[in-house]
């Protein structure tokens, strides 16, 4: 515990995830172990129906998942995501939960929160997730039926809040913008404060992926009816990439297609069919670590990742270094990864608008998959 005492855990994960990506090492990971849930969020871009399940695969087991995390540390996975749809869905969540977690990962559950009954409650005091990361939809019932199709959804989840913070489970909030429930932010906001509880405020919404249907883009809140949100944002912020590189000496990590993404070398994201990508939105790999096992799967996977560019229209266009795109969100946006999403252009030349006058040091919209993907 001596360099963790000295440095602290945030610097210790720095130091973690600069080896990782100088080495292409994978460190931190996301399992997606169902597109099931139990509400139907109508911009949830990962959701499917019960019977179109088996039109587009099938769930994996817990011994399979299992498995293939032991693969995945014998490389330097130390800490994993488990997400949806809803996890507590999942048939076996119980046995793959305990089974991370007696393997010595570090693990984080991301829930809609209203399946958290007595038994699970006893499960995490028995065995402690790192954190468990709840999206509230709104601050009422009525905005939970009218976006997730749950007439009780509100009431469900604040009482899964308080059993699991009674019962001192670590519980941070997330909320995902939309025309449906802006108005209802500055109560979710206080609700955090009553909690005393973190909250993520996510404010894009992609398309629906892997044979998933969404409305995000009718759902989606113009920039000037959004609340204003600075204050959280900037207490919340993370370290950029820029600076990131500047303080490891690394100027290479702000060349090329990924210069925007902390994930790139380091982080892999298994979704429910047991196709492996490097990020949630991502569908140009798709390795497969349940049939060639997980070692070859991240060879094939960062392989294919090395392949890609910057597009030619993007390498001299002069709001490049306010531009978000990543592969992930061109292939999301335009289905390929190195297309060119206009929403992407409009909110980099934005950013250059408020910037000017300020040097360009740093390329904008950067956020974490492990923080964001999973609302």
């Amino acid at each position: 515990m001596g360099i963790l005492s000295t440095l602290g855990w945030d610097q210790f994960e720095e130091n973690i995830w600069a080896q990782a990506r100088k080495h292409c090492t994978p460190a931190t990971a996301t399992f997606e172990l169902t597109p099931l849930c139990n509400f139907r969020c109508r911009m949830c871009y990962v959701r499917l129906d019960p019977d179109k399940l088996s039109e587009h695969g099938r769930l994996h087991s817990a011994d399979e998942w299992l498995d293939v995390a032991r693969q995945a540390m014998e490389m330097g996975l130390y800490r994993v995501s488990l997400t949806g749809g809803e996890i507590l869905t999942h048939p076996e969540f119980e046995k793959i939960y305990i089974g991370l977690h007696e393997m010595g990962l570090i693990v984080s559950l991301l829930t809609n929160g209203s399946l958290v009954n007595d038994r699970l409650v006893e499960l995490f005091k028995q065995y402690p997730p790192r954190n468990i990361r709840i999206t509230l939809y709104g601050a009422s019932n009525e905005t939970y039926h009218r976006l997730c199709g749950a007439p009780r959804g509100f009431d469900q989840v604040m009482k899964s809040v308080r059993m699991l913070k009674q019962a001192g489970i670590s519980v941070t909030f997330a909320f995902t913008e939309t025309t449906e429930n802006i108005d209802d932010l500055p109560r979710v906001i206080d609700i955090a404060k009553e909690f005393d509880t973190r909250i993520e405020i996510a404010t894009e919404l992609s398309p629906a992926v892997r044979g998933a249907s969404s409305e995000a883009e009718c759902l989606r809140v113009s920039k000037t009816s959004s609340v204003d949100i600075s204050e959280i944002v900037e207490e919340q912020k993370r370290p950029s990439m820029s600076e990131i590189a500047a303080r490891f000496h690394a100027p290479e990590l702000l060349e090329g297609p990924f210069a925007t993404c902390r994930l790139y070398r380091t982080f892999f994201f298994i979704d429910w069919n047991g196709l492996m990508e490097t990020c949630s939105l991502m569908s140009y790999c798709q390795s497969r670590p349940f049939e060639i096992g997980f070692e070859a799967a991240w060879r094939d996977m960062h392989e294919k990742l090395s392949r890609l560019q910057v597009p030619h229209a993007c390498t001299k266009c002069t709001y490049l270094p306010f531009c978000s795109a990543c592969p992930g969100k061109r292939q999301a946006e335009t289905g390929t990864p190195d297309g060119i999403p206009s929403r992407c252009c409009e909110d980099a030349r934005e950013r250059y608008t408020l910037s000017c006058g300020f040097s360009v040091t740093k390329r904008g919209g950067e956020q974490d998959e492990e923080e964001l993907h999973d609302a």
